[in-house]
């Protein structure tokens, strides 16, 4: 089977959801896709673009929200619909909360976000200011309730950055 980033990405999102994002390497990735690692180095430049990719992936779902409803309502499905994907993978709360936005996926729910509040009457400052706390907030109570549930101690990214 060839090597592409779909079959890198979903082997990624794999070793993460079996190991956790501290175990979780180009060596490793490379070793699970039974290629070397210069190989992965040809699709994939680093740790760094690595991590992105399985923040897209596990971002993958657009949020599904009815136009037609109030903004608050429309807000608070979206919100939830966000506060839902980071129970989908292992560590996916704290890779999304060290991860900056970058791709089309993770930048369409901030769009959609920013959307609802300046149609809502949000000055653009203000729904800037918004939208970065409400994400803040909820990806850093998915990790808390992570610690809380007793999942295993997340990385630091920059830690295993080399790796």
């Amino acid at each position: 089977m060839a090597l592409d980033l779909p079959r890198i990405t979903a082997a990624a999102v794999r070793l993460l959801d079996e190991h956790g994002l501290a175990a979780l390497s180009t060596r490793t990735l490379a070793a699970e896709l039974g290629v070397r690692a210069a190989t992965l180095y040809w699709h994939v430049r680093d740790k760094d673009e690595l991590l992105g990719l399985d923040a897209e992936a596990i971002c993958a779902e657009a949020f599904d929200i009815d136009e037609s409803q109030p903004w608050r309502d429309q807000l608070a499905t979206g919100l939830r619909q966000f506060r839902a994907l980071p129970r989908t993978h292992r560590d996916a709360a704290q890779l999304l909360r060290l991860r900056p936005p970058r791709g089309p996926r993770r930048l369409g729910h901030i769009e959609t976000t920013t959307r609802i509040l300046l149609t809502a009457g949000f000055t653009p400052a203000d729904t800037a200011a918004i939208s970065v706390l409400l994400a803040d907030h909820l990806l850093a109570s998915a990790v808390e309730d992570d610690r809380r549930a007793g999942a295993a101690p997340h990385a630091e990214l920059t830690r295993s950055a080399a790796a």
